[in-house]
């Protein structure tokens, strides 16, 4: 297989639309906060003494094929220096998460049965942008692995080692707010 028709290339498949979360309302029942889901945005935030969050909805996908997960997200505010971002195959004590926060620190970690296990951790990377800014988070599952990337740049791959969960959603910490404008999956073509 050639680097142009490899997982690892952003744009290798073609893909068909699966699922599409335009977050004009609140359609998808999305744990909500301080802010109603309207007008193209999820709004995932912690104020004061709030605990870290995580929401999550279920989203029927045929995990026998290939598919990506791609969601636009900004971090509007992040005081406490906590990653917020996103998770998949998730469930209250397992899951795969992608994780950024306001010094651009960007990691991907698993969490098992409650226990984290760090796949990557890049301190102060360039390829998220910065407060305010938009970024795009693909996760794409070809074959028994992940490929992760932000803005259309690989940042990490690696095996799915653990039961699929048919869940996906955000998390932030304490006192931080994430701006979510788009959620799609797309199951993929042929190269």
């Amino acid at each position: 297989m050639s680097f142009a028709q490899s997982p690892e290339n952003y744009s290798s498949f073609s893909r068909t639309l699966a699922f599409e979360e335009d977050f004009l309302d609140n359609e998808n029942e999305w744990r909500t906060f301080y802010s109603k889901v309207k007008k193209g945005r999820y709004v995932v935030e912690t104020i004061g003494k709030d605990d870290a969050v995580l929401t999550t909805i279920p989203v029927n996908v045929d995990n026998s094929r290939n598919y990506d997960i791609e969601t636009t997200v900004s971090m509007q505010w992040n005081r406490s220096g906590e990653l917020m971002g996103f998770t998949w195959n998730a469930d209250n004590k397992n899951g795969y998460f992608i994780g950024f926060n306001k010094n651009q620190n960007l990691v991907i970690f698993k969490m098992n049965d409650g226990a984290f296990d760090v796949l990557m951790n890049d301190s102060a990377s360039s390829v998220i942008r910065p407060v305010y800014e938009k970024n795009l988070i693909t996760v794409r599952k070809y074959n028994e692995g992940f490929f992760v990337f932000v803005n259309k740049t690989l940042v990490g791959a690696f095996d799915n080692s653990m039961p699929f969960r048919d869940t996906f959603g955000y998390f932030v910490g304490r006192a931080s707010e994430l701006r979510v404008t788009g959620l799609q999956i797309h199951y993929l073509g042929n190269p």
